[in-house]
């Protein structure tokens, strides 16, 4: 029987079976694939419109000056330690050696567990978050924090923070496998913290080395958490179309 607490084998619920029902007997990955990008265009075009404008309509508001005034607060309250540390943190949260990590987790989970559930929502959450990221930084040009910045600022967009996205999704994605494979308290609960207490001091490090106004970080946290439950929706909705007899 499938377990209410394990979010990957419980069986979809009844919006999801309506949607493949819908879709009848059609490729069994078709209305999945449709699923995804329908989300994926949503999420963009919501995410641009918020970008351009906090670009052209939130720096002359008060909100604007609040977030300028605490990036400048936070540059010039640098220390030497937190240098040292947001810079290690930044590293590891960068976007591409966040895929790197979350690609190889998913081909280990698939040589030691023997199915496509687990490294395809890793596979389909960093991946479109990436995708998405991209598409939303080449349509809104936000400029960085006016702050002396103490990393080379990529070509992108300030926003959405790409750093404090892969790391929501990586970690989330983590916390997600937990509840699914492991029994002990202790180990789900590590792993839900991490998945908030990761990409927190990822999206602080961020603002603190001059990269990212606060609402970047929180439209970056926002756009991974949104496209992992889609993530995590698609393979449940796969699972039941494509393993209906699986024993759980």
């Amino acid at each position: 029987m499938p377990s209410e607490g394990r979010p990957l084998r419980k069986a979809p619920a009844r919006w999801e079976r309506r949607l493949l029902e819908w879709w009848g007997p059609r490729p069994a990955s078709t209305p999945i694939l449709v699923y995804l990008l329908v989300w994926a265009v949503a999420i963009t075009a919501v995410w641009v419109v918020a970008g351009r404008l906090l670009s052209h309509v939130e720096a002359h508001d008060a909100l604007g000056r609040a977030e300028l005034g605490a990036e400048r607060w936070l540059a010039v309250h640098r220390i030497v330690a937190l240098n040292g540390v947001t810079a290690v943190l930044s590293a590891l949260a960068s976007t591409k050696v966040v895929v790197a990590v979350g690609l190889l987790l998913a081909a280990v989970t698939r040589a030691t567990w023997q199915r496509w559930r687990e490294p395809l929502m890793l596979v389909i959450a960093l991946v479109g978050e990436v995708a998405i990221f991209l598409a939303i930084t080449a349509l809104v040009d936000r400029l960085r924090p006016p702050v002396p910045r103490l990393d080379v600022a990529p070509p992108t967009s300030s926003f959405p923070s790409g750093h404090t996205a892969a790391s929501v999704v990586l970690y989330g994605a983590l916390a997600i496998l937990a509840s699914e494979r492991f029994h002990g308290r202790l180990v789900r609960r590590l792993a839900i913290a991490l998945a908030f207490l990761m990409p927190g001091t990822v999206g602080f490090s961020r603002m603190y080395r001059g990269m990212h106004y606060p609402s970047d970080v929180v439209a970056g946290a926002a756009l991974a958490a949104v496209w992992l439950i889609v993530s995590l929706h698609s393979v449940r909705m796969g699972a039941f179309r494509l393993e209906p007899a699986e024993d759980e």
